[in-house]
């Protein structure tokens, strides 16, 4: 029987586990051989250009340290916005002003008084202050039209 090797069987050989069989097998068949020693170049390549890929970033990592602010920055920075917050407080602060004298209470109950006696006297009067000139010249033309019907 002339089968050639599977995936598991090529994968055992390339990590140094090939069984008896696999290696019989390679010694006898052309084709296997050849795929064995293409997949061992492409693996060759890989670990080359991953190792290359990794020294750049070991270079790029020791080089490039990144820049740190000192602290004198970091604290002129929070003085800096300390200042600018309570810079307002203290400009515009607000004066207290002393009352005079404690508030009576009768003085604005008497008002209160004072003002529904007005409200009272307004409504209580059959026509409002701001309309009795025109009520002056109605009562007027009523008597004269009630003249005019006596006669």
């Amino acid at each position: 029987m002339n089968t050639h090797l599977s995936s598991e069987q090529f994968d055992g050989v390339l990590s140094g586990q090939a069984s008896q069989d696999a290696k019989l097998h390679l010694s006898g068949c052309a084709q296997c051989s050849e795929e064995l020693a293409s997949l061992r170049g492409a693996f060759g390549n890989f670990r080359e250009a991953a190792s290359a890929v990794a020294e750049q970033h070991r270079l790029l990592a020791v080089t490039s340290t990144p820049r740190r602010v000192p602290r004198m920055a970091w604290g002129l920075a929070a003085a800096a916005l300390f200042m600018s917050i309570a810079a307002p407080f203290t400009v515009h602060r607000r004066v207290a002003v002393p009352i005079e004298g404690p508030v009576t209470q009768n003085a604005v109950t008497m008002s209160d008084e004072a003002l529904l006696d007005n409200v009272q006297n307004d409504l209580s009067s059959s026509v409002p202050e701001s309309l009795l000139p025109l009520a002056a010249t109605s009562t007027n033309a009523t008597d004269v039209t009630t003249s005019k019907e006596s006669q």
